[in-house]
């Protein structure tokens, strides 16, 4: 499985301004929805906020992966979101978060396809040298191109 099949370029933001963990959530679901107008702006910010509810999708080293399946969504996508500066996420080793890998998937009763997307990129993200290429990247090209080249 390559992650070119669930992150396209124009699900990539850079320099994403954001005041905070649920001024993130808000502008997220809008932008979303810009690319999916058929997906619910108000639905997806509600799934969003139910799994964060659940548990922190801060997992560290200054990366969340908020994640939800959405009744609407007929595949896995991922938005990628390099924040114009760190917001609190909550995370589990409490640094603030500068890069989400938000993901939305289509419900299935196995969810296998979106537990192989979540432990693929829990892989890579714990490869110092790729985190350091992803939140070196100064532009959503080359954040692009950091994550196809370490896939």
């Amino acid at each position: 499985m390559k992650l070119d099949q669930f992150v396209r370029k124009a699900h990539i933001r850079f320099q994403f301004d954001a005041d905070d963990k649920t001024d993130f959530f808000k502008k997220m679901a809008r932008d979303i929805t810009t690319i999916h107008p058929d997906f619910e702006e108000e639905r997806l910010l509600e799934l969003f906020y139910l799994r964060e509810e659940t548990m922190s999708t801060g997992i560290g080293n200054g990366i969340a992966i908020p994640h939800v399946m959405y009744e609407r969504c007929e595949s896995q996508e991922i938005f990628v979101y390099r924040l114009a500066k760190p917001i609190d996420f909550a995370a589990l080793d409490k640094k603030p978060v500068e890069l989400v890998f938000a993901m939305v998937g289509a419900p299935s009763p196995s969810n296998i396809i979106n537990l192989q997307i979540l432990a693929k990129l829990a892989l890579m993200i714990k490869h110092p040298e790729f985190l350091e290429k992803l939140l070196a990247a100064e532009s959503a090209d080359a954040l692009f191109e950091a994550l196809i080249h370490y896939d």
